[in-house]
Formats: structure tokens, C-alpha cells, sequence
């Protein structure tokens, strides 16, 4: 096992992990883990890869792959979130939401959750196996990347829609703002220090000068204004936003030719109900390159709007 396997990441939890809902029995013949993200790029969870061989009830050996995600258990961070509950959010999404939007739009957003042996844990499909990867976030997203999550992320609101009609008070237990909302008593110091670090950055930068006095003069007002607009809206479209959709939370699968064809999301901490717009913004400004967000935002909107309303038409 490599050094860094925490000691509860043994054969025992990977066994209860993996055993079925019939109970048959897991043997766990080897196991290897290793921290599934670089150091720095995970500040809420730990995130391991788990390579497993085993069987079940005395079946041939079988080898897979799982990331087990468990939140972070020290820090200042970590002692408000848990006040507020915040690691339940995301098995639940995984285990109750993502199951009936699958059945709805007959699509699978994101990875297969197994079960966990500690408490708002996860263990999921390593995607990696099956050719999914991530993209550098460094390099940003050309337009086929970004129009497959468009019509993914359309899939994904229009299922919520849905669900939202079916099961009202499930959307309503999962849809609550917990990110940005003036409960969350770090969200007002994180935010003026983002601030503060954007202002120091475009004071670098020759002919920002009246950029840098406009961030000044609105630092106050800036987090009332993302409080607002992450509001569901009394009239127009409300959907369940994936919340944090951006490169780093993209899977995607290509062919031998480079072609782009499906993508799967992760990491559902954030996860609000509210207009759409939050994800479709969010996305475009943090994770489409320059040649997408300066002259190809109008294809993306209108591929998101046709597949919203095909999907939502089909749904009846």
C-alpha cells in the first residue's frame, strides 16, 4: 500500500464498500491507494484512487477502480461546514437525485456511487477506466468541449424540472443554497479576500487602473449581489444548478480521433435550485477559452435553449 493510504482505507472498508445489497461475501485479495488529486487542489476533501482486486462469494478475481472521497475533519473551514451539514448534501445527490434524473433523461450524469463505511463518505466509480479524463484547466475548453456540456448541462436542468414536479420537497431539501448566503459565516471573509487578491492582480496589469478603482468601490456590494442572484426567481425558470461547473469538475471521454463525445460532472457539494444562468455563466467564464467566450457564446446559448426545450417537450 502506498505511504499515504490513511490507516481506515483498509480491507475491511473496501470489502463493506463493495458488497451488494444480497450481502454476499467480499474478499479483498490486494489493494493499492494513492491521493487521486495534486496536493493544493482539493481544500473541502481528501480524494483517493483505489485500485481493488477481489471477489465475491467465491466468484473469479475482479479488478476495478474506485475514488473514495471523504471530507476534510480539521481546519477552521471544515468546523463551520459540519454546523451546517455541508458533506451531507453530495452522497445524498449521488445516491437519491441522480438515480431518478437517470430514469428521467435516461442519461448518467456522473459516476456510480457505492457505499461508504464513514459517515458523508463516498466511493465511486474510478471513470479513468473507462477513458474519461480531465482537461487542462490551465489551456481552458474549445467550443466542442463546451458545447457538449451545454447540452449537457440542459439535460441536466430539464431533468430537475422534472423531479422537481415529482418530488417537490426532495428538490427542496437538496436545492438549498448552503455556498453563498449570508448563513454560511465564511462565505463574506472568503469573498473580500478573493477580492482583494483580484485587486492586487489587475493592479499588475497596465490599463486596469479604472478596473482596479471600479472592484474598490463595489467590494462592499459584491457579495449581497452573488446572494441575489443565486435566489430561485419568483417568475422564469428555476432548475437544480450543479452549482460549481467549471473544468475541474468535467470528465470527458474522446475517440482515437480527438472527437469529443460525452462528458460526466462531478463534485455536487454546491449544488442550489435557482435560474439556470448561475451554471451557464459560471461555466463560460471560468472554463471556455477566448475564442469560445468572444465570439461563439450566442451557438452555446442557443444549443442549451433547443436541448432545454426538446427535453422538457419529451418529458411531457
Amino acid at each position: 500500500m502506498a505511504e499515504e493510504c490513511p490507516a481506515w482505507l483498509d480491507a475491511t472498508f473496501l470489502a463493506s464498500a463493495l458488497q451488494g445489497e444480497d450481502g454476499s461475501h467480499v474478499t479483498i485479495e490486494k489493494f493499492s491507494s494513492s491521493p487521486a488529486v495534486a496536493a493544493g487542489n482539493n481544500y473541502m476533501s481528501h480524494l483517493f484512487r483505489v485500485s481493488v482486486e477481489y471477489s465475491v462469494a467465491g466468484s473469479d478475481i475482479q479488478v476495478n477502480s474506485f475514488i473514495v472521497k471523504v471530507p476534510i475533519s480539521k481546519g477552521v473551514i471544515t468546523k463551520h461546514l459540519d454546523k451546517a451539514d455541508f458533506y451531507a448534501k453530495e452522497p445524498r445527490i449521488y445516491k437519491e437525485l441522480l438515480p431518478k434524473f437517470s430514469k428521467i433523461i435516461n442519461y448518467e450524469f456522473g459516476p456510480r456511487l457505492f457505499r461508504c463505511p464513514l459517515k458523508n463518505g463516498m466511493v465511486l466509480k474510478d471513470l479513468l477506466e473507462e477513458g474519461y479524463v480531465l482537461c487542462d484547466k490551465l489551456k481552458q475548453l474549445d467550443f466542442a468541449h463546451c458545447k457538449i456540456v451545454y447540452t449537457t448541462l440542459a439535460k441536466f436542468h430539464a431533468a430537475s424540472v422534472a423531479c422537481n414536479h415529482d418530488d417537490p420537497e426532495l428538490m427542496k431539501q437538496l436545492g438549498i443554497n448552503m455556498r453563498y448566503t449570508s448563513r454560511n459565516v465564511i462565505y463574506l471573509p472568503f469573498t473580500k479576500s478573493a477580492l482583494k487578491y483580484f485587486k492586487n492582480a489587475l493592479g499588475e496589469m497596465e490599463g486596469c487602473e479604472l478596473a482596479t478603482e471600479l472592484v474598490l468601490s463595489r467590494a462592499d456590494l459584491v457579495a449581497e449581489s452573488i446572494t441575489d442572484f443565486c435566489k430561485p426567481k419568483a417568475n422564469g425558470l428555476n432548475v437544480l444548478n450543479h452549482g460549481d461547473v467549471w473544468i475541474n469538475n468535467l470528465l470527458f471521454k474522446k475517440l482515437n480521433s480527438g472527437e469529443v463525445v460525452d462528458v460526466k460532472f462531478i463534485d455536487f457539494q454546491v449544488s442550489r435550485w435557482g435560474s439556470p444562468v448561475q451554471d451557464l455563466l459560471f461555466f463560460l467564464w471560468t472554463s471556455a477559452n477566448e475564442e469560445v467566450r468572444e465570439y461563439r457564446q450566442k451557438e452555446l446559448f442557443t444549443l442549451y435553449r433547443h436541448t432545454l426545450n426538446s427535453s422538457l417537450e419529451q418529458l411531457g
